[in-house]
C-alpha cells in the first residue's frame, strides 16, 4: 500500500547532504565585502508560494539590507552573525541561536567565515520576494 503522508521532510536526510549551489543576492541586499560567494538551496515552498525554507551559507563579510521585502527567520548552524539596525542597535548570534529579520528591516548584516543558517521566509501576498 502506497499512502501519501500528511507531513514532509524539509532538508536532506542526515549524512546525504549534497553541495549547495551558488545563489543570487536577494532584492534589497548589497554585499559590502569582496569575495563573498553565497550558496544555498531551497528545501520547501508551500502551495501559496508565500512560505519557503532552505539553507544559506557564505564566506565572511557584510551585507547592507535596505527595506527587507519579507519576514525571515534564521537558525544559525555555523559561525557568528552580527545584526545592526538603522538606529545603531546591534546584537550577535551564534550556532544554535535564532534571529528574526522583520519585513521593512534596514541595517547591516555581518557574518564570520563559513557562516551557515537554515531560513524560513514569509512573503507578502503583494509579491515581495521570499526566496
Amino acid at each position: 500500500m502506497n499512502r501519501q503522508s500528511s507531513f514532509k521532510r524539509i532538508g536532506e536526510v542526515p549524512a546525504t547532504r549534497s553541495a549547495l549551489a551558488p545563489v543570487s543576492w536577494l532584492p534589497g541586499r548589497q554585499p559590502l565585502s569582496d569575495g563573498m560567494t553565497p550558496r544555498g538551496r531551497e528545501y520547501y515552498r508551500d502551495q501559496t508560494e508565500r512560505l519557503s525554507s532552505g539553507r544559506w551559507q557564505c564566506d565572511a563579510g557584510s551585507i547592507e539590507i535596505e527595506d527587507s521585502p519579507n519576514e525571515r527567520l534564521y537558525f544559525i548552524i555555523h559561525g557568528v552573525l552580527r545584526i545592526t539596525d538603522a538606529a545603531g542597535s546591534n546584537e550577535s548570534f551564534g550556532a544554535g541561536e535564532c534571529v528574526a529579520i522583520p519585513k521593512g528591516f534596514t541595517g547591516l548584516w555581518s557574518h564570520s567565515d563559513k557562516f551557515a543558517a537554515y531560513y524560513i521566509s514569509l512573503r507578502d501576498v503583494d509579491g515581495g520576494d521570499g526566496s
